[in-house]
């Protein structure tokens, strides 16, 4: 890979309804010494958003909710900024010094990666299960994966997430862009980036405040889409093996955490576990279910009015 000197960074802002978060995200990324070109993508919310951003220095685009889509509104966003290397993050992504963008792209620029993504540790309004999801996703060690690492990680063989993560274009053109999807743009795009015999880091220093407290509908939304997903693009993800390994996985180490340190949350853990399950087993077989159940389960409302969700459907038909 080019010196990072010769290289231009673009960073994408995905931002609903996200003022109170502008003026802690925003900064970091304006003051860095890389310089980067910095555009936030807003679905039509009217709280300001906009303006605190442009009052920064930032360009901004606003689209209406039923444009927004996972995958393809990212797209956009990287066709925009048209940059070697994008970064795509959240205003809920809180940067906590100047060095984590520097560490975030280096195997980028090295040429270890052509993904990167950095370690999320929770804001301090994080309850047990935010802290946990957080701690369990992303460990204190960095390391790289490739699609020969299958046997060890498995299904996190594919794991990353895009409220930190920064990409090669050249590679994303490669693999056909980032796809329109209703949740886990990243993961699906990271397994095509592995399949095609590139690696991604893991960069447990470019560290990072983001977290979201959950309720049980939200978890059972959640997992709804993320089985829906999982079902829908199963032709490239089965290389990595049954994501129900590392959800078992999950479950228990969750249960023996709150067993161990909040006895008292058990039930509700229990509760919040199945909900997880019924919710992921439920996208998985919603398909061919009517498409009012579909948007009744999934915490993606627009999404089944969506542009991209009816060009879908009128090219399966």
């Amino acid at each position: 890979m080019e010196n990072s000197k010769k290289l231009s960074i673009g960073i994408a802002v995905i931002s609903a309804a996200d003022r109170e978060h502008i003026e802690h995200s925003i900064p970091p990324l304006i003051d860095s010494h890389l310089e980067p070109k910095v555009l936030l993508i807003n679905t039509s919310s009217n709280d300001g958003t906009v303006e605190e951003a442009e009052n920064l220095g930032v360009e901004t685009i606003t689209i209406p909710k039923s444009h927004f889509n996972h995958g393809s509104t990212r797209e956009m966003a990287r066709s925009v900024l048209d940059t070697d290397i994008v970064i795509y993050m959240t205003p809920r992504t809180y940067i906590l010094d100047h060095e984590v963008l520097p560490a975030l792209i280096a195997p980028l620029l090295k040429g270890e990666a052509a993904v990167s993504y950095g370690r999320q540790i929770s804001h301090k309004d994080a309850d047990f299960f935010a802290r946990f999801v957080q701690d369990f996703n992303f460990p204190t060690k960095s390391h790289i994966r490739s699609i020969k690492d299958v046997s060890k990680y498995g299904p996190y063989t594919f794991f990353c997430s895009n409220h930190f993560a920064a990409y090669r274009n050249d590679v994303l053109d490669k693999i056909g862009g980032i796809p329109s999807t209703l949740s886990a743009e990243d993961i699906c795009t990271t397994a095509k980036i592995l399949i095609k015999g590139y690696k991604i880091a893991y960069v447990a220093e470019a560290m990072v405040k983001q977290s979201q407290n959950h309720t049980i509908e939200d978890e059972f939304r959640f997992h709804f889409d993320q089985g829906y997903v999982r079902r829908e693009n199963h032709s490239i993800l089965k290389y990595a093996g049954l994501h129900e390994i590392r959800k078992k996985h999950y479950s228990l180490k969750l249960i023996g955490a709150v067993a161990k340190e909040e006895p008292l949350l058990l039930p509700f853990a229990c509760a919040y576990i199945a909900s997880q399950w019924l919710g992921f087993i439920m996208g998985q077989a919603s398909h061919q279910a009517p498409l009012w159940l579909r948007k009744f389960m999934s915490s993606q409302e627009e999404y089944w009015t969506s542009d991209d969700f009816i060009k879908t459907l009128k090219k399966n038909a």
